[in-house]
């Protein structure tokens, strides 16, 4: 018993993989129910966010391009509004990292060019690559919250139609997007033709690492949101059958995100064959024996804090049972725009850092994501807080 909600059995019949379209056998590798729809929504009242939607995980391993998928995905509880809060710009750390990646793109990026960014956020990575490079920038997100106009970065609140004749742009950025998308194959290919990307323009794709998921055993990393898992060889596998070339894969942030640079090339191309690293992994005891340990660390503290209520810290809380729940005691998180409101599935209250300057005694403070662990012990002490630090 890991203390863990645990619904996972095997189930079988035939569906289609949404990059390749092959009938695949359905078989799942992992299946979790009553998993939060919206993990980057807040509500207001612990009522609404216990009412707040689910949906079902029934992952499914496509052994002809390697990609793995919800295969009950239902895009219909999902909806990408204002509410919807994903930014990380309140984190030095993410700030840090975004100037990074603007460093090692620019210079491949001249003043004349047009880039395209789908899934833009509220613009950050954008402004700042267009900053640094002088060239114009457009953006497109549901979700955005800012002005329209932003020095040399033009940002539309809408999702992206690709135009019969408009623009035709130099660079595609796509950051955390295609993992959202219940039909990766069909959405890229509609975005990279001749009407929208001139020869040779450049892609740049970052979503999250399976590979690192299974390998850290990272079951708070398996979202409603995401309906797709990508590995090095499953998103090259994508990205070459629509037509693009020189093919560069890496691993960002720690080593939790894959980062595919391409170029495109305007030709019809062939399913390659894709290679799985996930083939014969029993990814429910991968998760399951981290899990056990995470539940004996909640059992044995008497003053536990989750710090982190973005997505995995909304999933690790949503898995919890009743009992491990009760144990942990706050969730604090340095965006303000969360502080004071309730998160899906644990309905719980998400406070602000400094809360934790009022505690008696030792603080056992699990982190949610390495990343961000020096930034936040570097606050725990500023705060003069006594803590204990465990990184989930």
């Amino acid at each position: 018993m890991t203390g863990f909600n645990d619904n996972c059995e095997v189930f079988m019949t035939m569906t289609q993989c949404p990059c390749c379209l092959t009938q695949i056998e359905r078989k799942s590798i992992y299946k979790r129910e009553h998993c939060p729809a919206m993990n980057n929504v807040t509500y207001e009242t612990e009522r609404e966010a216990v009412g707040s939607p689910v949906g079902e995980l029934e992952l499914i391993l496509c052994h002809k391009c390697g990609l793995v998928f919800n295969s009950v995905f239902d895009a219909t509880l999902l909806n990408y509004d204002r509410r919807y809060d994903n930014s990380r710009n309140s984190s030095k750390a993410y700030c840090d990292y975004l100037d990074e990646l603007v460093a090692n793109f620019a210079g491949d990026i001249s003043k004349d060019a047009k880039i395209l960014e789908v899934g833009c956020g509220n613009g950050d990575f954008l402004k700042i690559l267009c900053e640094k490079t002088g060239a114009s920038g457009f953006g497109y997100d549901q979700t955005y919250t800012g002005e329209v106009n932003y020095k040399t970065a033009t940002l539309y609140k809408e999702y992206f139609k690709p135009p019969t004749s408009r623009r035709t742009y130099d660079v595609l950025v796509l950051r955390h997007d295609l993992e959202h998308d219940h039909q990766p194959y069909l959405f890229l290919k509609d975005l990279c033709r001749s009407e929208v990307l001139v020869e040779g323009a450049k892609i740049w794709i970052e979503t999250p690492d399976l590979e690192w998921i299974v390998k850290r055993g990272a079951f708070y990393d398996v979202t409603y949101e995401h309906c797709n898992y990508f590995s090095k060889d499953s998103l090259a596998t994508l990205v070459s059958s629509i037509g693009f070339c020189n093919i560069r894969s890496t691993n960002v942030f720690g080593g939790q995100y894959l980062l595919l640079e391409a170029a495109y090339r305007a030709a019809d191309q062939k399913w390659p064959e894709g290679n799985s690293s996930t083939s014969g992994v029993d990814l429910k005891n991968v998760f399951d024996t981290f899990q056990k340990r995470c539940s004996d660390l909640i059992r044995t503290s008497e003053n536990l804090c989750v710090w982190g209520a973005s997505g995995k810290g909304v999933i690790f809380l949503s898995c919890l049972d009743a009992e491990l729940s009760e144990k942990v005691k706050r969730v604090v998180d340095i965006n303000r725009n969360k502080q004071g409101r309730y998160l899906p599935g644990s309905a719980k209250c998400v406070q602000a850092p400094e809360v934790l300057k009022q505690v008696q005694g030792c603080i056992d403070v699990l982190i949610m994501n390495e990343v961000y662990s020096k930034e936040i012990e570097s606050d725990l002490q500023e705060m003069g807080v006594v803590s204990r630090v465990h990184i989930c």
